[in-house]
């Protein structure tokens, strides 16, 4: 078994433990990322009014997240899509990347217009940043923000992140924040 087919593994026992779907709140759970996803994250990905939010701008076609999902499992990422007990509607993906790397990063992003700005991202980020530092024992992460969405810069603050630096690419600015456990 790949360290990252063992990651997941845990990662699966770990979505399964009771106290830890209780910390996300009543109604809430995380889903490991899978193709009962894909209508979400196509919506949410090609959405106009917030492509601009994700570090690649092009849009996600059906066919790249498909090929995606296909090698998921050789991949250095854990990507959880955070959903509705009552109603099973996906609601946002939460994702650790670089996760047998030196510089792990966290990304989040809130899908579903209806969920935004009722605390669920910092509810779940907070979830899924005691997930990396309590099981995966990491001891730091990194979080790239575009240096105008100043929400998740703000968000990012509040979770104990620091920034580290400003990075330019090709897709624009970025803000990079890191966290250490304490």
């Amino acid at each position: 078994m790949s360290k990252i087919s063992r990651t997941l593994a845990v990662t699966r026992e770990y979505l399964r433990l009771k106290d830890y779907q209780q910390s996300l709140g009543e109604g809430l759970q995380f889903d490991l990322l899978g193709p009962e996803h894909t209508e979400s994250i196509l919506k949410w990905r090609n959405d106009k009014e917030t492509i601009g939010a994700f570090a690649t701008t092009g849009g996600l076609s059906r066919k790249a997240h498909e090929q995606f999902l296909a090698t998921y499992e050789v991949q250095d990422r854990i990507d959880l899509v955070l959903v509705d007990e009552y109603t099973n509607t996906p609601i946002g993906v939460f994702y650790l990347t670089g996760v047998s790397s030196t510089n792990p990063q966290i990304g989040k992003f809130i899908g579903e217009k209806r969920y935004r700005g009722k605390g669920l991202a910092k509810l779940a980020t907070q979830a899924l940043v005691r997930f990396a530092f309590d099981h995966l024992q990491l001891v730091e992460l990194y979080a790239r923000t575009r240096k105008d969405n100043q929400k998740n810069i703000l968000l990012n603050q509040a979770l104990g992140f620091r920034s580290e630096s400003v990075a330019e690419s090709s897709n624009g600015t970025f803000v990079i924040m890191k966290l250490q456990r304490s």
